[in-house]
């Protein structure tokens, strides 16, 4: 389930694509059926940093590129934490 390289996340899938320092989605559907977990899990647990900033740049990329605004909830942690 882990990338063994930077290569290996546009070559894994059919689903996105990178073309001179920008991302393709090929095929949303695809993506969110089978790519997107594997992209997540190597964002988080891939212990080759690399690889972990690439996969973490191109679910961002992948997001604005699908008109998927990203939000963080850490306000709110915050707000709860001083009651």
């Amino acid at each position: 389930m882990l990338f063994n390289s930077v290569e290996e996340i546009y070559s894994s899938t059919g689903s996105i694509s990178k073309i001179d320092g920008s991302l393709r989605v090929n095929d949303a559907a695809a993506l969110r059926r089978e790519g997107i977990d594997r992209l997540i899990y190597n964002a988080v647990f891939n212990e080759n940093n690399a690889i972990r900033a690439e996969t973490r740049w191109v679910i961002k990329s992948t997001a604005a590129s699908l008109g998927v605004k990203l939000a963080s909830i850490q306000g709110l942690y915050e707000a709860m934490g001083r009651g």
